[in-house]
């Protein structure tokens, strides 16, 4: 049977395999401070992992915040330089 009657037979998730199937029974994983816990359900894995990435993400839109700041700050320093400049409030070069 060539590739394309068996992706139609069987499915694209199988013929690729992108679709796997595990157990429940033993899900021992790391928690958020790097000890092996075994979790009872997945609900319980993806709780935990919110919660910790959570403060992650609260971190990150902080930091864009300030860079934001201050890029928006150096260009409006730059503007009213440029200002002063074309205004010839300051003189740079002498002619």
């Amino acid at each position: 049977m060539t590739e394309e009657p068996r992706a139609k037979a069987g499915g694209l998730h199988q013929v690729f395999k992108l679709q796997s199937t595990y157990s429940q029974k033993s899900m021992m994983l790391l928690d958020s401070h790097g000890c092996v816990k075994t979790y009872d359900s997945i609900e319980e894995t993806f709780k935990e992992f919110y919660d910790f990435r959570l403060g992650f993400y609260e971190k990150r839109k902080e930091y864009f915040t300030g860079l934001l700041q201050a890029i928006s700050k150096m260009i409006e320093n730059q503007a009213r330089f440029l200002s002063i400049v074309v205004r010839k409030y300051v003189c740079l070069y002498s002619r």
